[in-house]
């Protein structure tokens, strides 16, 4: 292993002693101006040489991840007129530039061995680990982010829309005053069409509208996207819940499921008006999804965790038009060998049936309860190996366009409606 970044210190060290000027000790920071690019020059210097030498593989990846995502983001602001895709902070420096991305992760650890408060071994182990975690988020978010742009574009996206529920002014650290909002009631909100995209992560808001909503001029339908981390946020109860969609009461959920791990890592709504597509979800109830997406982007992800989570998710929510998971790397044949293999046939009270044969779903099973048969249909989950080739995502919009030729099916699972 290569110990460039090692020699860069060295020089940044003796570059710092030859400058009287330049104050770095446990509780100060003096950098004057007249010495301040070349230090920066040298600190940085030092900061991608370790990157380089101990994680050169993590860069190869950014840059590829850098280079899809940046053409489906400007393809996304040419087509659609948009003036900006707004992002956290970190995950938009790294998507820009991997190398400043991934340096800024080491600035603090650097600072600290200069301070003398760490030395060169320790900040090499945790610096390692600093570096893989934030490459792991920055990259995961870019990849869902290119998803998305990418979906916009095969659903022929002509205008885009945001959804602004009220503000909730509170300390979030404060549990009095955070515990008084919860359950208020606010009226649904209009979308409004918008000249940005926005993929921030909202910390604490009313009750959750999607990131985006985007209307198809090829099927004239709207499609809504709605990211994970926003479903278990809503803290107030929306008033004028559209009735055109199914409901599911978080009570019932969590009851069954617990609290943990509920949500995919995306869920896709479409109607034939933007006002069914405000709200996904408040204080009490979540919507029933048309299609829920999961991502996967290491190449060991199904030797690591199986197909557990997405079938849990798919569990949950139920979604109409089947989960899919968008993989990085190509789908290993046992997840695909799993998928395919039928489920073993369990007796439920006094027997089980033969398996049933259905016109237009093959592999159904008949399980016998009592004298009464239930049908239960497979897992309707795909696998696709898509890479950063966007047309390996049509199957999801395959799905909605079969889905708006049929008519409307009769939701799944006990969905309720609001009061």
């Amino acid at each position: 292993m290569s110990n460039n970044w090692q020699k860069a210190y060295d020089e940044l060290k003796e570059y710092i002693n030859n400058s009287p000027g330049i104050e770095i000790g446990t509780n100060i920071i003096c950098i004057p101006s007249d010495v301040r690019t070349e230090f920066y020059r040298l600190f940085d210097k030092v900061r991608l040489g370790f990157i380089e030498d101990n994680l050169p593989g993590l860069l190869e990846q950014s840059y590829v991840m850098s280079k899809n995502w940046n053409e489906a983001a400007q393809t996304a602001m040419d087509t659609l007129k948009i003036d900006s895709i707004d992002m956290d902070a970190d995950p938009s420096w790294f998507l820009l530039d991997p190398n400043d991305g991934l340096m800024r992760i080491l600035l603090d650890p650097l600072f600290e061995v200069l301070k003398g408060k760490k030395d060169l071994a320790a900040f090499e182990q945790a610096a390692v680990v600093a570096v893989k975690d934030g490459f792991s988020r920055y990259f995961r978010e870019g990849y869902h982010s290119w998803a998305v742009m990418s979906l916009l574009k095969l659903l022929s996206t002509d205008k885009v829309y945001y959804v602004k529920p009220a503000d909730i002014d509170v300390d979030a650290s404060s549990h009095v005053e955070a515990a008084a909002v919860e359950g208020l009631e606010e009226s649904v909100p209009d979308a409004t069409e918008t000249d940005k995209i926005s993929f921030k992560h909202e910390l604490m808001f009313s009750f959750l509208g999607p990131n985006i909503i985007g209307h198809s001029a090829s099927l004239n339908i709207f499609a809504a996207f709605v990211p994970d981390f926003a479903f278990s946020e809503s803290k107030w109860r929306a008033r004028g819940f559209t009735t055109k969609r199914d409901w599911y009461e978080m009570s019932d959920i969590k009851r069954e499921f617990g609290g943990g791990n509920l949500w995919p890592d995306l869920a896709v709504y479409t109607g034939e008006h933007k006002k069914e597509l405000t709200v996904a979800a408040d204080f009490s109830r979540t919507a029933q999804p048309d299609i829920i997406i999961e991502f996967r982007i290491d190449k060991d992800w199904y030797e690591k965790e199986g197909l557990e989570t997405v079938k849990r998710h798919y569990n949950i929510l139920k979604p109409k038009l089947g989960s899919f998971v968008v993989c990085l790397e190509p789908v290993s044949e046992a997840a695909l060998k799993e998928l395919e293999d039928k489920p073993a046939l369990q007796p439920v009270a006094t027997g089980v049936a033969p398996e049933a044969t259905v016109e237009g779903a093959p592999q159904l099973l008949a399980v016998v309860a009592g004298d009464e048969a239930v049908i239960k249909p497979p897992l309707n989950i795909y696998l696709l190996s898509v890479g950063y080739d966007i047309t390996r995502l049509n199957p999801i919009i395959e799905a909605i366009i079969k889905a708006q030729s049929e008519p409307k099916q009769a939701a799944t699972g006990n969905p309720t409606p609001p009061e």
